[in-house]
């Protein structure tokens, strides 16, 4: 009986193309580093980070193996390269082995890396997995944005008030990110030149309308209530306003979907 042969066609056949190899050769700079390592404390932290690259590596030939042969565009190699070293040390969660791969994969694509910049990789390696989760979520959405409220504090009557929440982002799908680190990752993201956060830019259209109202309904509306008393005299209020891609967002999430 013939042995199994663990590693398929079209996978091999993808492994023989001009990037794959330039591909291989980066990673084995990188893994070839590690190995000089071996003798300090951080050894168990290598074999760990050594299998998380060939992981990565994996991921990135299976992409590999579904571009035709004609589509590969060599003269991104050298990005390509970047991308993954400015990547190692983000391959420690599955999601962002995933998100790289994705965005090496595009890169030399000549059917989809007309926009690529080298700015990508660098940015991706400074998101969370939430940050990256949120960032593809919202590509995902019409016109690549969702609506966001905030509790605040009001007067009875009056005009004054005060916030006592963070935001919360409302995705169509029914999911809601209200959290400790929501505000943080949106104003991440903000700073980053990705999003563009209106707080007070309330969206018109039923749809929106629906989330909001999906919200104030909500379980984690009432929870917050519950949990953060206001005194006599004020009211529970929220401010509706939105949050969306900017276009160097929309540029950079084509390159980490799917």
């Amino acid at each position: 009986m013939k042995g199994i042969d663990p590693i398929p066609n079209k996978t091999k056949n993808a492994l023989m193309k001009p990037a794959a190899k330039a591909i291989g050769e980066a990673f084995g700079t990188i893994l070839n580093s590690l190995a000089h390592w071996s003798t300090d404390g951080l050894a168990r932290y290598n074999i760990s980070h050594e299998a998380d690259l060939k992981d990565f590596k994996a991921k990135y030939e299976r992409r590999l193996a579904d571009v035709p042969e004609p589509e590969i565009d060599d003269s991104k190699l050298l990005l390509v390269a970047k991308a993954i070293e400015d990547g190692q040390y983000r391959m420690d969660e599955d999601y962002m082995r995933e998100a790289f791969a994705r965005l090496i994969t595009h890169a030399s694509d000549r059917r989809t890396n007309n926009d690529y910049k080298p700015l990508y990789s660098s940015i991706l390696s400074n998101l969370s997995s939430q940050e990256a989760k949120l960032l593809i979520g919202l590509s995902a959405e019409t016109y690549s944005l969702l609506p966001l409220e905030r509790i605040k504090s009001q007067e009875h009557g009056g005009s004054a008030y005060s916030y006592i929440s963070g935001y919360a982002v409302l995705q169509s799908d029914g999911i809601i990110y209200f959290d400790a680190n929501t505000t943080l990752t949106l104003e991440l993201l903000q700073n980053a030149g990705l999003v563009s956060i209106k707080p007070q830019f309330e969206l018109t259209s039923p749809f929106y309308q629906s989330l909001y109202n999906m919200f104030e309904w909500s379980t984690q509306y009432a929870d917050f209530k519950n949990t953060h008393p206001i005194g006599s005299g004020h009211e529970y209020r929220v401010e509706r306003g939105d949050v969306e891609l900017t276009e160097l967002g929309k540029s950079f999430t084509r390159f980490i979907n799917n």
